[in-house]
Order: structure tokens, then C-alpha cells, then sequence
């Protein structure tokens, strides 16, 4: 397979701390603003934190994802289809994107491996998925392949793809895939950082797999509609959502079933996505104010919300915008 390798000035800025100072206060992380035609930073501590002003994206280009450690995000070029990657400027400074070339145009799901390494795009009408993976060099297509599900999830070396096709949970690696789960109860998925291993839910259990074979299961105590993800290696954070509209419940577990901590989020989750912040997610939800985010940076879960950023001031002294 012919390999496409884009250099990237934007990957090697990756490696700056997404908590960077900024006037003295540090940076916790970024959010998607309206429409993702821009990005809010977030500044502060957990528990004392503010959105700060919005930052517009470069005409025609919006937000795909947001990297899950580091201030960068995969955008959609509209005018072209075109996908790239983008350094989330500070204000003043000038947006830098890199297009991925050869990567097809307008991806219906764009997902980043565990620690951002690695990058999965499909389209659903040509059934197809292409996987890109950082190197020293740039960034390079490592592999094409058929595809048709509408949830994924890919390790950070790149050669290990998860799909819910259906009720089979589907695991792509090189030599072909294999249905390592059959079960209409596999709601969420999740690959360990810098590992082929992987959790995932089935009823009321979360079951770890190594890429080969199961290798245990143990009972997440709670029913519900469950999201994964995993922040750190070894570690499982399982947000669960009830229809009843009562709090969502996070917990974090290790690797072998020990609950390491838990907590309650007051807001219905439907998403977990990552900051650009080791150890912070943002706990997407149908109510996105406040904005509501777990800090597992510890051993233990933190769970806080983050204000809307205040309404401007007219020259009259008084809150803008219609009421």
C-alpha cells in the first residue's frame, strides 16, 4: 500500500503542555464553540475555572474533534471537504492547519485514538475508514480498509480498529478482523493508552480484552446507558446516564475491577470528549451550560462545572442582547 506522508509542524507542537500559562492563569483545556465554527478556552483550576473568549475558526472550517491531550483539533475544510489538523491558536496569534493528503473528503466520523497518536475517518456511503498515525516525520496513512459501522475506535499505534456494527463488537487488526463480542447490550468501547487491550461494556458487566481473547469481566454495579473511556493506562472511566433525568454516575475502575473512586455529575451525560488536557474530559451534555468536566488527574475523580462566560456589556452599563 502506497503511504501518504504529510509534514507537520502542527503534530510537533503537540508535545507543548495544554495547561500552558497564559498571563499567569494556566489553561485547562479547550471547548467547541457554536456550531464548532470556533473554540473556547478554558482557564483556571478544577472547581475555579471560566470560558474565555471565543476564537473564531479561518472561514469555512470547522471543528471535527478535539485532540484529547493537547491543544489541536482535526477540522473540516467546508468549501473543499478537505480534512486537517489545526494548532488552536491563542488569541493573536494565526491559525496553522496541514491538510491530510489522500485522505478522502468530508468523513462521516473522525476519532482519536487514546493519547491522539492515531486518527480513524470513515465515510459511510463508500464504506470505507482510513487510519493516519503520527511518526517523526509527519503523519502517514497506514491503512484502508472496508468499514461500515457508525461507532469506532482505534488504538494509538494505528493497527487496531473497534466497530459496532449492529450487535458484534468487530476488532480490525493486520491479517483481518474477528467479531470479538456478539450482544445487543455492547453500548461503549474504549482502547487502553499505548495498548491493543480494550473494555467494554455488556449488560451490567465491563469486560477487558487483550486483542486475542477475554481476559476478564467484573460487574460495574450500575444499570443505565453507559459510556467508556480510558484516561490513563489501566484505568476505566464509565459514565452512566438514566432515563429517569437523576444524576449521572462516574466511576473510575483499574484495569483489573477495583472501584478507584466514583462521583456524581448533576447534568444528563451523552457524550465524554476530550480537552486537550491529560486527565480532564468534558462531560458533553443535553444541557451544555454550564459545562460540566471530570478531573481524574489524581487517584481520585473531581467532577466540577465551568460558568458560562459572562454577556457583554453595552456602552449603557447594562447585559446586551435581547431578553
Amino acid at each position: 500500500m502506497n503511504k501518504a506522508i504529510l509534514p507537520l509542524c502542527v503534530i510537533l507542537v503537540s508535545t507543548a503542555p495544554a495547561g500552558a500559562q497564559i498571563a499567569g492563569v494556566p489553561r485547562l483545556g479547550w471547548l467547541p464553540g457554536v456550531e464548532n465554527h470556533s473554540a473556547r478556552p478554558v482557564f483556571g483550576v478544577p472547581g475555579s475555572a471560566r470560558v474565555g473568549k471565543e476564537l473564531p475558526l479561518p472561514e469555512n472550517v470547522r471543528l471535527l474533534d478535539l485532540h484529547p491531550l493537547a491543544p489541536m483539533a482535526l477540522v473540516l475544510q467546508s468549501d473543499s471537504g478537505g480534512v486537517g489538523l489545526m494548532r488552536l491558536a491563542t488569541e493573536g496569534e494565526q491559525p496553522v492547519i496541514a491538510s491530510l493528503q489522500g485522505a478522502y473528503a468530508s468523513p462521516d466520523l473522525a476519532v482519536w485514538s487514546p493519547s491522539g497518536k492515531a486518527v480513524l475517518l470513515a465515510w459511510r456511503e463508500s464504506q470505507l475508514a482510513q487510519v493516519w498515525a503520527a511518526n517523526g516525520q509527519g503523519l502517514s496513512l497506514l491503512e484502508e480498509f472496508p468499514f461500515n459501522a457508525q461507532y469506532a475506535a482505534v488504538s494509538d499505534d494505528g493497527k487496531f480498529v473497534l466497530s459496532l456494527e449492529g450487535t458484534s463488537l468487530t476488532l480490525h487488526r493486520e491479517g483481518g478482523a474477528f467479531v470479538a463480542a456478539e450482544s445487543g447490550d455492547t453500548a461503549a468501547f474504549a482502547f487502553f493508552p499505548g495498548s491493543s487491550t480494550f473494555a467494554f461494556t455488556s449488560g451490567d458487566q465491563v469486560v477487558i480484552h487483550d486483542g486475542n481473547a477475554e481476559v476478564r469481566r467484573f460487574a460495574n454495579g450500575l444499570d443505565g446507558q453507559a459510556m467508556l473511556v480510558s484516561p490513563a493506562p489501566g484505568r476505566i472511566l464509565a459514565v452512566h446516564t438514566k432515563q429517569d433525568g437523576s444524576p449521572s454516575e462516574v466511576r473510575l475502575w483499574s484495569e483489573g475491577g477495583e472501584l478507584l473512586a466514583a462521583a456524581q455529575c448533576p447534568a444528563r451525560v451523552l457524550h465524554i470528549r476530550g480537552v486537550g488536557q491529560p486527565g480532564l474530559v468534558w462531560l458533553q451534555s443535553t444541557d451544555d451550560v454550564p459545562a460540566w468536566f471530570a478531573d481524574m488527574s489524581s487517584s481520585t475523580i473531581r467532577v466540577f462545572f465551568v460558568p458560562p462566560p459572562p454577556e457583554p456589556v453595552n456602552s449603557e452599563g447594562t447585559e446586551g442582547g435581547d431578553r
